[in-house]
């Protein structure tokens, strides 16, 4: 007959099991916090993918919604490499430091084509125009034929529409 014996279950006996990895326990949170952090932006990241995938209607647009979370999650794993990276080596306050020097150069090496998909974001889910409605921009009168994440693809018709008037 097995007897259980509560009192060599004391917490102190699960602490020796751990006090090899005490000099590693800094790294093995981090990874821990980092990992429930990307699972709970996987998560977020596809509740606002299935939203936006629910107002798009052309295979196109899916491949560009698609395409556009699949950079957004790349873009949060290579933010969270460089907090791995600088937390074992560096210090918290490097990664401040670090983080606004890349802002500020991403921000103005990409700044068409980031207002590009913003504009898309909206046009996808506010819906001023869709694909085959005829619009006029800037004096040139065309029907659109596709939307894609930085462009929108416009056919002429009858040239400018002082012409067509």
């Amino acid at each position: 007959m097995l007897v259980f014996n509560y009192k060599k279950c004391d917490i102190r006996v699960w602490m020796d099991l751990f006090k090899p990895f005490e000099s590693y326990m800094n790294i093995i949170e981090l990874i821990f916090v980092i990992f429930i952090a990307y699972i709970l932006f996987s998560l977020i990241l596809t509740i606002f993918k299935r939203n936006l995938l629910k107002k798009v209607k052309r295979k196109k647009q899916v491949a560009n919604v698609i395409e556009f979370f699949g950079l957004i999650k790349f873009i949060f794993v290579i933010f969270l490499l460089i907090v791995i990276f600088i937390a074992y080596y560096g210090s918290w306050g490097d990664i401040g430091f670090i983080a606004g020097l890349l802002t500020i150069a991403l921000v103005m090496s990409l700044q068409k084509p980031i207002s590009g998909i913003f504009a898309w974001l909206i046009i996808i889910t506010r819906k001023p125009f869709s694909i085959g409605d005829r619009v006029i921009i800037s004096q040139i009168k065309g029907d659109i034929t596709d939307i894609t994440l930085t462009h929108i693809y416009l056919e002429e018709v009858c040239g400018t529409y002082e012409k067509c008037s």
